[in-house]
């Protein structure tokens, strides 16, 4: 019978009264318990973000990549998070195993901010594989941070200036490539209530992240060619190209956006990113249609 743990078709739950094992007991055991079922939430809504996936090749690319962390751990016994599960599957969900214990080590940029220590190394295992995943996601997410700010600037100022705009999409494009995989939650709808019906359907929340960022990089290469033709024509073309990038910065911004809610400690750093300017974004692009 398929786990259905570690497949996320239920997610698993520990209270006290489930653990018979010493890590339940004693000085901060409810922290203890608090961190394994806030690892088991975050494994359960990162299945069910893949899972809402359309992009196949995205789908498995993230998938890899969560189970890798899953499969995370050392020493002996139950060690990673998916003999965790199966330990869970085996006894009804009851956690009898007095496993190896590892310290976890928490901070503002980690998976969690406290530190917990006596905690089974499944868990800590899985958090710190998580950490290590995620600097490619915090990395992005604070150059289309500055990117999106800069462009929000710009076309709020009446008479935006086109290549400051096209420099800040290439920050986007340029750190975005590679963070696909890392993309485990369901992406926020991307504001298309501003979408005329020509982009609509483009632009609708099941376009993929590498979706939104292959329009990225067809507006600026072509905004370049164009802008570099010298003709008056090309120019106006160009600033068309820029124009159809920018409108799928906010639908990166609903796969970022949904990564804070996901991960707690990215709050604290871009609370605001993906809800104000993001959406006069959204509004200023879909204004030119």
């Amino acid at each position: 019978m398929p786990n259905e743990y570690w497949s996320g078709t239920r997610e698993a739950h520990l209270d006290r009264e489930h653990i018979t094992a010493r890590w339940a007991q004693g000085d901060y055991s409810s922290r203890r318990i608090d961190f394994a079922n806030q690892i088991f939430h975050f494994w359960w809504l990162a299945r069910q973000g893949i899972a809402a996936c359309t992009d196949l090749t995205e789908r498995e690319a993230m998938t890899r990549e969560l189970e890798d962390a899953g499969r995370t751990g050392w020493g002996v016994g139950i060690d990673d998070l998916e003999e965790a599960f199966n330990h869970l599957h085996a006894t009804g969900g009851i956690w009898t195993n007095e496993t190896q214990e590892g310290h976890y080590a928490g901070g503002t940029n980690k998976f969690c901010t406290v530190d917990v220590r006596h905690m089974p190394i499944p868990f800590v295992a899985f958090a710190n594989a998580v950490d290590s995943k995620m600097t490619i996601v915090r990395n992005a997410l604070s150059h289309y941070h500055n990117a999106a700010s800069l462009i929000d600037t710009q076309l709020h100022t009446g008479h935006p200036d086109w290549n400051q705009i096209y420099h800040a999409l290439c920050e986007i494009k340029d750190f975005a490539v590679g963070v696909g995989p890392f993309l485990w939650a369901r992406p926020r709808p991307p504001g298309g209530a501003y979408a005329p019906p020509h982009l609509a359907s483009e632009r609708s929340a099941t376009v993929s992240f590498a979706g939104a960022l292959t329009r990225i990089v067809s507006g600026v290469m072509s905004y370049r060619t164009a802008r570099d033709s010298h003709f008056p024509a090309g120019q106006a073309a160009a600033i068309g190209f820029l124009r159809t990038a920018v409108a799928f910065v906010p639908v990166m911004g609903g796969y970022y956006g949904a990564m804070v809610e996901l991960i707690p400690t990215l709050r604290t750093a871009f609370t605001n990113m993906t809800d104000e300017y993001i959406r006069r974004i959204d509004r200023a692009a879909f204004g030119w249609h």
